[in-house]
Parts: structure tokens; C-alpha cells; sequence
């Protein structure tokens, strides 16, 4: 899957996010999917003193579907991530980077449109521990395709 996204950010004052992109990749496992993500997202400061930065995000996450309704099919689940900043380097003394913990949830919605080819919209609820920590309401939206994995990786993810 790739889509793109806009965050709706709460805690983290001075900043601003962009538009991002994301790349997913989703393989059964058993009582639900195993999903695996990467995501980039620039973000402006608001304030002057504050450097600009961008964050890349790492995700695993385990997700479980509803059977399909009229080619919808609807998504739920949980992820653990790593947030990874990268700052300004013309703005900041010392440390231009930081890595974070995410815990999230998220909800997809996914329709079939034809053959392989499906369009989604998915909004995950994450909570960013940084200090101070903040929250974010991330809406992605994009196409995918269904695609099948070669036999020797669901061997070894058996």
C-alpha cells in the first residue's frame, strides 16, 4: 500500500506537519495480519528559534479485517513504532537527532475495485513519547495492490 498523509497534532506545540507518504506491506498471520510500514513527514516550526525537521517512521503493527461487504472491508489494530526526527542542521547546536517510542491504533477502511488493484482510507490515533509526549490523529489515504507472496515467506513466517 502507499498513500498519503495529514496528521492532526495535539502537545506538541511550535510545530507544524506537512503532507507525507507512506509505504505498507500486510501478510496473514495467524488470527489476523502482520503489517509493516515506513512513513515520512516533514514538519515546520511555528515559533522563531525552533528548527524545522522531518520524521521518519518505522511500524510493525498486528491488524485483524472484517469479511467484505460489497467489496469494503473494514480494519482494526495496533502498531509499535519508532519515531525518528532528524533536525534542521542550520537551526540546532548539538544533537540534530531524536528517536521515539509510538504507540498507536488504527482503523482502515478498504474497497476492492477491480481485480487487484484497492483504494483506502485509514486514521490511526498514535501517542508519541518524547518529552513532553504528544498525540497525533494521522489520515491516510491511497491505493494498494493485492499481491501474492512467494511460497519460501510463508514458510518461514509459518
Amino acid at each position: 500500500m502507499g498513500g498519503h498523509s495529514a496528521p492532526l497534532v495535539h502537545g506538541l506545540n511550535g510545530w507544524t506537519p506537512g503532507y507525507g507518504v507512506r509505504a505498507h506491506g500486510t501478510t496473514p498471520f495467524h488470527w489476523g495480519d502482520l503489517e509493516a510500514a515506513a512513513s515520512w513527514l516533514p514538519w515546520s516550526a511555528n515559533e522563531a528559534g525552533l528548527p524545522d525537521f522531518y520524521a521518519v517512521q518505522i511500524s510493525g503493527a498486528w491488524s485483524v479485517s472484517s469479511s467484505p461487504l460489497n467489496a469494503v472491508r473494514l480494519t482494526s489494530g495496533i502498531a509499535l513504532s519508532n519515531y525518528f526526527m532528524v533536525f534542521d542542521s542550520e537551526q540546532v547546536s548539538g544533537e540534530r537527532k531524536e528517536s521515539e517510542f509510538v504507540f498507536s491504533t488504527f482503523l482502515r477502511l478498504r474497497r476492492q475495485f477491480f481485480g487487484s488493484l484497492q483504494g483506502f482510507i485509514q486514521a490511526d490515533a498514535a501517542r508519541v513519547f518524547t518529552n513532553p509526549p504528544f498525540s497525533m490523529i494521522q489520515l491516510t489515504a491511497g491505493l494498494s495492490i493485492k499481491m501474492e507472496s512467494p511460497a519460501w515467506i510463508g514458510h518461514i513466517l509459518r
